[in-house]
C-alpha cells in the first residue's frame, strides 16, 4: 500500500508529474540507478512503483526487444499515463500491472533485476515491500533501489511542504490534508531492512544530482501541480495561495542563478543480491 496514492487522484496531476518532474528529476535519477546494475539484452526486469513509467522506458531500451519489462503501480491515474505512451523503439514491450508494493501481483522467482526508484519512502510497509521484491527475483538476481535522503536534502520538496505547513498554521489547522507523504531512513536502518528482507551483498551510497528548473521561480511554483499537494492547494483561497507562493519563492530564491533554479537533490542508492 502506498500512503500518498489517493492524493494522485486525477489524471491531470499524473500528467503534470510526467511533464514537469519526470524529465527534470526522475529521468536523471533513473539513469544513475540503472547504472548500478548489470542490465543486459534479454533480461527480465520488474519496475516497482513506476509512476508514469519514466524508469520503464529507460529499462526497455537497455534490455532490447528480446527482454521483458513488467511495471507495477498502485495509482490507476499514474498507470494510465504510463500505459498511454508509445512503445519504445527497438525496446522491450512493457507490461503494466495495477498492484500495491506488497503483495506484488507478479510470479515468484521470475526476474533478473528488480528496481524501485524513489518509491520505498512512500510505502506504509517497506519491509513487506522489500520481501515481495526479493521473492520476485531469480536466485542471485539483482535489486537496485533509490530513496530520498531527507526532506531538507531535497529543497524543492521541502519548500512545498514547509510552505504548506505555513498556510495551514495561519488557519489554525483548518486544512485537512496530509503534508508529510514520505518516510525517511538513516543508512543503518535501510541496511537492516534489506537484511531482514533476505537480501545480501548490500551496498549503499549517497548521491546528489541537480534539479534544473529553467523557468525559475514561476515555473517552480507551477510545478506544485505535479505533486501530491495539488489536491489541497487547488482548494486554497486567493490569499492562501498568495501566502503559499510567497513562502516558496522566499525559500527557493537562494537557488536562483541567471534566471533558472539549480536545486540539489539527494538520494541513497542501494544495490543488493537475492
Amino acid at each position: 500500500m502506498v500512503t500518498y496514492a489517493n492524493n494522485f487522484n486525477t489524471r491531470t496531476i499524473a500528467e503534470n508529474f510526467d511533464e514537469f518532474l519526470a524529465p527534470r528529476l526522475f529521468a536523471p535519477w533513473g539513469e544513475l540507478l540503472l547504472g548500478q546494475v548489470d542490465l543486459r539484452p534479454g533480461y527480465s526486469v520488474l519496475d516497482v512503483a513506476t509512476g508514469p513509467g519514466t524508469l520503464a522506458e529507460l529499462i526497455a531500451r537497455r534490455v532490447g526487444p528480446s527482454g521483458r519489462v513488467v511495471v507495477t503501480e498502485t495509482s490507476p491515474e499514474m498507470l494510465s499515463v504510463a500505459w498511454s505512451k508509445p512503445p519504445v523503439p527497438d525496446g522491450a514491450r512493457i507490461e503494466y500491472i495495477l498492484s500495491a508494493a506488497s503483495p506484488l501481483k507478479v510470479p515468484k522467482k521470475s526476474f533478473d533485476v528488480v528496481v524501485c526508484a524513489q518509491g520505498l519512502a512512500s510505502f506504509s510497509e517497506p519491509v513487506a515491500a522489500l520481501q515481495a521484491m526479493h521473492r520476485a527475483l531469480k536466485p542471485d538476481g539483482q535489486a537496485a533501489i533509490s530513496i530520498w535522503c531527507s526532506s531538507e536534502a531535497n529543497p524543492y520538496f521541502y519548500a512545498i511542504s514547509s510552505s504548506f505547513r505555513r498556510v495551514r498554521a495561519s488557519l489554525n489547522g483548518g486544512i485537512k490534508h496530509q503534508d508529510g507523504f514520505l518516510q525517511y531512513y538513516q543508512p543503518e536502518a535501510l541496511r537492516q531492512m534489506f537484511t531482514e528482507s533476505g537480501f545480501r551483498e548490500i551496498s549503499l551510497k549517497r548521491e546528489t544530482l541537480p534539479m534544473v528548473i529553467e523557468g525559475g521561480i514561476p515555473q517552480a511554483l507551477g510545478g506544485v501541480a505535479a505533486t501530491a499537494h495539488q489536491s489541497a492547494v487547488v482548494k486554497f483561497s486567493l490569499a492562501q495561495r498568495a501566502l503559499f507562493h510567497q513562502e516558496m519563492a522566499i525559500y527557493l530564491n537562494r537557488f536562483l542563478t541567471d534566471g533558472q533554479l539549480v536545486i540539489p537533490t539527494s538520494c541513497y542508492i542501494i544495490r543488493a543480491q537475492a
